[in-house]
């Protein structure tokens, strides 16, 4: 026991005179407790390792460094984050990181805990020293834009905490390693990030328009159609737009002077030549499209007409069998023939009232039929007259009756097959 204690007491003692000579700093202990640092201890100053990277970044691109305004274009198919600088109006490209882990698949956040990385434009909102993952920067999602539909939709909970940060997991976030991270960092306390934009979008514009996911809600063309125009200042022009600016670049005023006059001319001619065979062309196909869309109008509003045709004519038929079997009823064991007679000539006129719509006239203007003729309407008017002639109280001649109405039922089936198979 006593050999422990001094050993404890000789160890104080060396740690005390190690304090007192000055070899160990106290706030050694204190920078090792993540929970206590803040951005001025861990960015780093002119000269050193970190800040000698970033400005080297600049100064092999020839660009201004410290720059004024920086904006992070994040691209997610691609797993890349961009960083542009804006100098004299136009936006440079300074360097590409490795995206090394952001979870989900393309498409926009929707709600907490569906693993998404958010797409839009955003904000640098937060510098947060103390990440779990090295260092870290947050977003403002939600944007505006995020919340509105959010509420349109009713979706309480559209997630939150979404940061750049370091190391190489991520779950919604963008992880793009502790070296990218500090080099980033330190240049968002530079700037400051009133000066940063984010623009993270699901792929890059350069290879084509943005197109929603299967799936998606409405609201996602207009993110991406904002998305796009952003993008624009970033390279990201559509292609007659980079070959239009490329060909300034290479015709300058020195070789238009050197181009023959005559040449010119014979050039302006066969452009105009040009311009005017493809406005013909323009015109000659859009007339084609016309006439191809009101010939399709016309088939589909046949069709219409026939099935509209063909159900009608199914209900007329169900009726007229109903007064048939009607016949053959014995009013001493059916108390409610008066009723069933009534509601079945009800029937019957609806259905005339209706079928009134298939008679041509000087209002319809399908082609390709002739419309339907009077008969059949005059079979069901034929039909709701004997009808009423059904002896509720003895059967009568009601037999008489029964083969009458299938008469008339026949002859409208007839009368419609002729028109649907017309």
């Amino acid at each position: 026991m006593k050999t422990f204690l001094v050993i404890i007491i000789l160890f104080l003692l060396i740690v005390i005179g190690l304090l007192i000579s000055g070899k160990v700093d106290v706030s050694f202990f204190k920078l090792n407790q993540k929970s206590e640092r803040t951005v001025s201890k861990v960015v780093h100053k002119p000269g050193t390792k970190v800040e000698t990277r970033l400005r080297n970044l600049f100064l092999q691109n020839n660009l201004l460094y410290p720059p004024q305004r920086i904006s992070l274009y994040a691209i997610k198919k691609d797993k890349v984050l961009e960083v542009w600088t804006e100098e004299q109006d136009s936006w440079k490209l300074v360097h590409r990181y490795p995206i090394l882990a952001a979870s989900g698949k393309l498409g926009p956040k929707l709600r907490e805990g569906d693993k998404q990385v958010p797409e839009g434009i955003y904000k640098i909102t937060e510098l947060n020293p103390n990440s779990s993952f090295h260092l870290s920067m947050r977003i403002n999602y939600p944007n505006p834009f995020d919340l509105k539909y959010a509420n349109l939709e009713k979706r309480n909970n559209p997630g939150g905490d979404i940061y750049i940060h370091g190391e190489s997991q991520s779950i919604g976030c963008i992880a793009i390693g502790n070296k990218s991270i500090e080099e980033l960092y330190l240049l968002a306390h530079i700037v400051g990030i009133d000066n940063m934009k984010v623009i993270i979008t699901p792929t890059d514009p350069i290879e084509g328009k943005l197109i929603p996911p299967e799936g998606a809600p409405v609201w996602v063309s207009e993110l991406y159609k904002n998305i796009e125009n952003h993008s624009y200042k970033f390279g990201r022009k559509p292609k007659l737009w980079r070959l239009f600016d490329e060909w300034k670049t290479k015709l300058n005023l020195e070789k238009i002077r050197d181009l023959d006059l005559n040449r010119l001319i014979i050039a302006a001619i066969l452009i105009s030549f040009l311009t005017i065979i493809l406005n013909f062309w323009i015109y000659f196909k859009n007339r084609k499209i016309k006439f191809e869309n009101t010939e399709n109008q016309s088939l589909v509003l046949l069709a219409q007409y026939q099935s509209d045709l063909r159900n009608w004519s199914e209900r007329v038929i169900s009726k007229m069998t109903e007064t048939a079997l009607m016949c053959d009823l014995d009013p001493d064991k059916n108390n409610d023939l008066y009723s069933k007679r009534h509601n079945l000539r009800v029937s019957l006129s609806s259905l005339s009232d209706s079928g009134k719509i298939f008679i041509p006239g000087k209002d319809r203007k399908i082609r390709g039929f002739n419309g339907l003729r009077d008969l059949p309407l005059e079979l069901i008017e034929e039909c709701y007259n004997l009808a009423g002639q059904i002896n509720c109280e003895t059967q009568g001649d009601n037999s008489i009756l029964r083969e009458r109405i299938i008469d008339c039922k026949n002859k409208f089936v007839q009368e419609l097959a002729e028109e649907l198979n017309s």
